[in-house]
C-alpha cells in the first residue's frame, strides 16, 4: 500500500472527487486546509498519527464551538477513509469521536418597542456616513425580511428585480448553490438601499460593500462586506440600546421579523415561506416561543392562592 506522502496535494483531490454541492465543498476544503496548516505548524504535514487528529481535536476544543469541530472532523474521517480506498496509506481517523454538541444560547427575538429603538438608532447614524447609510439599509432589510447573514453577503445589484411591480431581492439561501428563490422588500426599505447605492455612486457587483475610513464612495480597498462585519455592526447597535447581552445578535433579527410576522396576523405557513425553513415544526418554535410568553398560568395559580400581584 503507497504510503501518504503530500497531503497538500491529495486534499484537492479528495475535494475534486467527493460528490457533495459545491458550498459544502468549500467548507470541506476549508475545514481540511485548517487541519493541514496545524499538521504544519506542529513538523507533521507528511506524516500524521491518530495522535495528531486528537490532538487537533483538543487543540479546536480551546478555540471553537463543538458544532465547528463536528464539522472539521467530519471533513478529516471522509478524507482518510477517500485515501485508505485509494491506497495511500491507514485510515488514520477510523474510531475518532466528535465532542458531544453543547447546547448554544438561543438568540431572543426583540419586542416591537426594541425593534423600533434599533432602527430608530440605525436611522440617526445614517446622517453621518455612507457607511452608517449602508448599515441602516442592511439592518432594516433584515429585521423585515428574516435574511441571514450570510445571505446579505451574497446579494449582488443585479439580484435587485420586480415581479408585478413588486420589488424583491434574489437570494442565494441556506444549503443551495444557486439564487433560486427570492425575498420581497418593502417599498420604504427599497429606498434605504436605493439611496446607499445612489450616494456609493459606483459599479462594483456587491449589493453592500466595505467602505474606507470615513465612509468614502470609492477606492481601491472596497469589497463585498462580510458576515462577521454584519454581526459586528448589529451587535454594537444592540449594545447602544441597551440591549448588551448573549442572548441578542444580528440573528435575533431573524427571529424578531419571524415573531412580528405572527403576532400581526401573519399565518405559520405564510412565516414558514417568508424563512425558507423546509420544515414547518422549525417555524412553530416561534409560535410555541409566543404561546409560551402569553401563558401566564402560574402567574394566575399564584392570584388565587396569594391574591394578585400588587
Amino acid at each position: 500500500m503507497e504510503e501518504i506522502t503530500d497531503l497538500k496535494i491529495l486534499i484537492p483531490r479528495y475535494i475534486d472527487y467527493i460528490d457533495i454541492r459545491e458550498i459544502s465543498k468549500l467548507s470541506y476544503q476549508k475545514q481540511l486546509e485548517k487541519y493541514y496548516l496545524y499538521l504544519l505548524s506542529v513538523g507533521k504535514e507528511n506524516c500524521a498519527t491518530r495522535k495528531e487528529i486528537q490532538d487537533y481535536r483538543a487543540y479546536l476544543e480551546e478555540r471553537v464551538h463543538s458544532a465547528t469541530i463536528a464539522q472539521s472532523l467530519t471533513a478529516i474521517r471522509g478524507f482518510y477513509i477517500w485515501c485508505y480506498d485509494q491506497g495511500y496509506g491507514p485510515n488514520i481517523s477510523s474510531g475518532i469521536r466528535a465532542p458531544k454538541l453543547m447546547k448554544t444560547f438561543r438568540r431572543e427575538p426583540l419586542d416591537t418597542r426594541q425593534a423600533k429603538k434599533l432602527v430608530s438608532r440605525a436611522k440617526y447614524l445614517a446622517k453621518k456616513s455612507l457607511v452608517w447609510k449602508r448599515n441602516y439599509a442592511i439592518v432594516a432589510l433584515l429585521i423585515t425580511t428574516g435574511l441571514r447573514t450570510i445571505e446579505i453577503e451574497r446579494a449582488n445589484t443585479e439580484d435587485l428585480q420586480e415581479i408585478l411591480g413588486q420589488h424583491v431581492l434574489y437570494i442565494q439561501g441556506k444549503g443551495h448553490d444557486d439564487k433560486d428563490a427570492y425575498i420581497k422588500i418593502s417599498n420604504y426599505v427599497y429606498s434605504l438601499i436605493e439611496d446607499y447605492l445612489i450616494e456609493r455612486n459606483n459599479n462594483s457587483k456587491p449589493l453592500f460593500m466595505v467602505h474606507g475610513n470615513h465612509g468614502s464612495q470609492s477606492g481601491s480597498n472596497e469589497k463585498r462586506i462580510m458576515t462577521k462585519d454584519i454581526r459586528y455592526m448589529v451587535k454594537e447597535l444592540l449594545r447602544q440600546i441597551g440591549l448588551d447581552s448573549k442572548i441578542y445578535s444580528a440573528h435575533s433579527l431573524r427571529h424578531t421579523c419571524a415573531t412580528l410576522n405572527l403576532e400581526n396576523g401573519g399565518s405559520l405557513e405564510e412565516t414558514q415561506e417568508m424563512l425558507r425553513h423546509k420544515s414547518i415544526q422549525t417555524t412553530m418554535i416561534y409560535s410555541h416561543h409566543n404561546k409560551r410568553e402569553n401563558n401566564n398560568s402560574e402567574i394566575n395559580v399564584s392570584n388565587v392562592i396569594f391574591g394578585k400581584d400588587k
